[in-house]
């Protein structure tokens, strides 16, 4: 559906100024996706080949998509600083090369997620002995995470970095609203490159690093913050996370229609008893059909969920993946063989859903962002689907059989298909 006119534009952003707070992350990616040309671009669900350019109109317009994939942390932990600032380290690195020359005119997009976790005090309604990586500490420290594009694969700002966006949030651990563990999302990172002789790198050493830092006034010598989650105070688990960048060239293209699902696979899911198994759910998914090798797919996504009937906290994960079914959470099968990182689009990665006030309260909002390429011609219909699973924390005695959280109507899975004919470095293709 084709929109004209500044009148629409005006009753547009009116409609997105009122959206409650946790919608509000999206309204800058949600407006980008809009904008076409002079004209606005309904997001109503479409196919495939629905609305979008010739390919003549197209024939100058190009995109290449990176990731850090699969395993992308580079650290472990990083200090908690004392007082209200902290330096920050490098906990990821797309490193150069992946997006080519850098243009006058090209446009950078930029995305990120990243779980980390704190180092619980010792508390008798959770593991009273309970050990962790570095010192135990009983404060709330605030994380800030930043992309930079940068000359340096450690460079974390200053002269040589232009900041692409930026998430932060207050990880709590005080009971019984604790969170454990955070995850920080950076969803709307954008640059436009004017000129690129002002850049500070070139193609050789251009990066794009994911900046972490922590800070709190109680902070001690010693003290850490866990990058991933951490098992028994003795190893860290990474693999939670990505920065994820699209080059446009021209920075102004004509946007590509996204196919958005706003519809829930199902309105509830299920809750395991705390320790037990989690059962992954669908809870949206978007239908890809004649895949061919060289296509790109930028993806975002926003699921809400609600616990407030349960007396009890819950920890909830998601992630993204290429599946042969909508309702499965299995990369088996064609998904991995013609996606990149084996159809695995956005890591799965969690935090503590808390009653009360915290990073993540009742009703809790996970966001997802992601890319793909696709290596490989698909002979089946293939199927972007958020998963996620939810288990009891804290007080999980509490625990029913048969518990649910609600998912609200307040969500969705936009996926961006562009062409193999847009792909400016094609991937070597499988047999």
């Amino acid at each position: 559906m084709i929109l004209a006119g500044a009148s629409v534009l005006q009753s547009m952003l009116e409609a997105a100024d009122g959206v409650d707070v946790a919608r509000r992350p999206h309204r800058a990616g949600l407006l980008r996706a809009l904008v076409v040309a002079g004209a606005l671009v309904g997001v109503a669900a479409a196919p495939a080949s629905g609305g979008n350019p010739s390919a003549a109109a197209l024939a100058a317009d190009t995109l290449r998509t990176a990731t850090t994939g699969n395993n992308s942390e580079q650290v472990k932990t990083i200090a908690i600083a004392g007082g209200k600032r902290a330096p920050g380290a490098v906990v990821m690195s797309l490193t150069p090369g992946s997006l080519g020359e850098l243009r006058d005119g090209d446009r950078l997009e930029a995305t990120a997620e990243v779980e980390v976790s704190v180092c619980l005090k010792p508390n008798e309604l959770h593991g009273s002995d309970r050990p962790c990586i570095g010192r135990t500490y009983g404060y709330d420290p605030m994380v800030v995470a930043e992309l930079v594009l940068a000359g340096g694969g450690s460079t974390t700002g200053g002269a040589g970095a232009i900041s692409l966006g930026k998430d932060k949030l207050t990880c709590a651990q005080t009971q019984p609203n604790r969170n454990h563990h955070c995850v920080l999302v950076i969803d709307d990172g954008a640059f436009e490159v004017d000129d690129a002789g002002e850049l500070p790198c070139n193609a050789q050493t251009c990066h794009v690093n994911l900046v972490l830092s922590a800070h709190d006034d109680k902070a001690k010598a010693g003290d850490r913050l866990v990058v991933g989650s951490d098992a028994g105070g003795e190893t860290v688990n990474g693999d939670k996370g990505r920065v994820n960048v699209t080059r446009y060239r021209p920075g102004d293209q004509r946007n590509q229609q996204p196919l958005l699902t706003e519809a829930r696979r199902r309105a509830t899911m299920p809750i395991a008893a705390e320790g037990a198994p989690v059962k992954d759910t669908v809870i949206y998914s978007v239908e890809l059909d004649g895949l061919k090798a060289g296509e790109q797919l930028v993806i975002d996504a926003r699921m809400v969920a609600k616990i407030g009937q349960h007396p009890y906290n819950v920890f909830q994960s998601t992630g993204i993946v290429l599946s042969e079914g909508p309702d499965s959470p299995s990369r088996e099968g064609w998904p991995g063989r013609v996606g990149d990182l084996n159809g695995q689009i956005a890591e799965a990665n969690g935090f503590n859903c808390t009653q009360g006030s915290s990073a993540h309260d009742d009703p809790c909002v996970a966001r997802k962002v992601g890319v793909l390429e696709i290596t490989r011609d698909s002979p089946k219909t293939l199927y972007v689907n958020l998963v996620a699973g939810m288990a009891a924390q804290l007080f999980g005695d509490r625990h029913r059989d048969g518990d649910t959280a609600r998912i609200l109507d307040e969500g969705f899975l936009r996926v961006y298909r562009y062409g193999a004919g847009r792909n400016d470095s094609p991937p070597e293709i499988k047999d």
